[in-house]
């Protein structure tokens, strides 16, 4: 095992030490150290929200009039054409909808919540993937991690099941071309193939030295929640299935979110990595995450959906298909989906952002895209101001 395949991730103040590496953050200091197993959700969705463990560091976003929980905020000077507005929240409400917001330069275009008195927080699914890949990038610029170092040189052998072990990369986890399964069994060479794996992007979490709920609470509070003043939750999830626990036993991490949450985390992306008008992660970086990573399937970055003209492609064995996943969205549309359409969308063009939490939408296909988010782009373009 290498020297560094048990990182220490430690929440010292506003530092974070990993692997000797010392990434310093601009949110204000926990009060108490996290612990290391984090409470699971209820089985059904939280409804309020989870604690801050750092004070914002920046100003909410402001309304263009007073909102209230359970309402529809609209910005009519802005060129958003209200009774379009209304239309869309009637269609989300109608499609198990729990939390809608739309956000442009900062401004509160929609913030709907089904509940009335809490913003709605729930389980953001495979969303979280992009939120790791900022967290990834950040250490990619602190000189911490290398995309393209093996991920055997940062955690030590017996990760996996795969005789070619040693040749996987940490860009391979976060393009899906590791050419591993959900067992971490070999499938392909990597690099060979696109296929969706959850197991293998949770190998991230370890190259990160993010191995339990309490160190990567520590670290996305340090590194990226408390700069940009969000508040989502890392947990463990319970259960024994694949969703829950890694091919040794392992829990994988779940993580809680609102959408004023998501929306903090669209908005870095849409401003280029810029949060209050200081440089969070360099405007190169962002691109990388969101452009395109491999040839396999044109509309996957690193870790981020992407809405590519080329085409895109869901499940390993399935053909390339046509024109871009979601056809009415724009192309330089950045996506973080997860399962049961819990949605993050950024449109860097226009600096909007769009998240959505609740119940599945529409049918599903693979890898979270599903005919819900082309119905919900439908009912955005014909609203917004662009």
């Amino acid at each position: 095992m290498s020297s560094i395949s048990r990182r220490a991730v430690l929440s010292l103040g506003v530092a974070v030490v990993v692997g000797g590496c010392t990434r310093t953050g601009t949110g204000a200091p926990s009060t108490a150290a996290p612990s290391t197993t984090a409470t699971p959700p209820p089985s059904t969705p939280p409804t309020t929200s989870p604690p801050a463990t750092s004070s914002p560091a920046s100003p909410p976003p402001t309304s263009a009039s007073s909102a209230t929980v359970g309402s529809t905020t609209t910005d009519p000077a802005g060129g958003w054409d209200e009774a379009a507005l209304d239309e869309l929240v009637a269609f989300a409400r109608s499609r198990a909808t729990d939390a809608l917001r739309i956000e442009q330069d900062g401004v509160v275009i929609v913030d709907d919540q089904r509940a009335e008195g809490t913003p709605f927080v729930g389980e953001i699914a495979s969303a979280q993937k992009s939120v790791v890949a900022l967290l990834v990038g950040i250490a990619v610029e602190d000189g911490i991690v290398d995309l393209d170092a093996t991920v055997t040189s940062i955690i030590g052998d017996g990760w996996s099941a795969a005789p070619f072990e040693a040749d996987v990369t940490v860009r391979h986890l976060m393009s899906m071309t590791s050419g591993l399964d959900e067992a971490l069994a070999p499938i392909g060479e990597p690099g060979a193939q696109w296929w969706y794996c959850n197991s293998a992007y949770h190998v991230v979490h370890d190259v990160l030295g993010a191995t339990t709920a309490g160190r990567m609470q520590a670290l996305s509070d340090d590194w990226l929640f408390g700069p940009i003043g969000a508040s989502p939750r890392w947990y463990e999830r319970p259960g024994t299935s694949s969703v829950a626990v890694q091919p040794d036993a392992r829990p994988k991490l779940g993580l809680l979110a609102s959408t004023d949450d998501l929306c903090r985390i669209g908005r870095l992306v849409a401003e280029r990595g810029r949060v209050d008008g200081r440089t969070l992660l360099s405007a190169t970086t962002i691109e990388e995450l969101t452009e395109r990573s491999q040839a396999h399937n044109p509309s996957y970055g690193l870790l981020w959906w992407r809405n590519d003209l080329d085409g895109y492609r869901v499940g390993r064995d399935n053909p390339l298909q046509p024109g871009p996943p979601i056809p009415s969205a724009p192309t330089s549309l950045a996506a973080a989906l997860g399962a049961e359409d819990q949605k993050l969308y950024v449109w860097p063009d226009e600096r909007i952002v769009v998240a959505r939490l609740g119940e599945r939408g529409g049918p599903r296909t693979l890898e979270t895209v599903s005919s819900f988010d082309e119905e919900l782009w439908q009912y955005i373009d014909a609203a917004s101001a662009p």
